[in-house]
């Protein structure tokens, strides 16, 4: 079964050659305003693969998501998701 369209990561090529790709780990992540402001973040900050990762991770920090960086390899891939909740992850075991 394929993910839709609107459910891959997005990926920027940019003209120095990086590559930066981002992957949201669920639909709130994605579609509420955080989402919203990465995607604007992608399309308008100009710069190096490092200046590019920098504004997906301020714009999450900044709409309270979480953001999981692989930069050990090329391309820089982020992965960015919600936090969960106290009601959600229950008490500690």
């Amino acid at each position: 079964m394929s993910r839709r369209p609107e459910d891959e990561p997005i990926e920027v090529d940019l003209p120095d050659g990086g590559v930066v790709i981002v992957s949201f780990a669920d639909a709130e992540a994605r579609s509420g305003d955080g989402g919203i402001g990465i995607a604007a973040a992608l399309i308008t900050v100009a710069g190096s693969e490092g200046e590019l990762e920098r504004a997906v991770l301020d714009e999450a920090d900044r709409h309270g998501l979480r953001c999981s960086v692989s930069t050990t390899r090329h391309p820089t891939t982020v992965l960015v998701e919600r936090i969960p909740t106290d009601e959600e992850t229950g008490p500690p075991a």
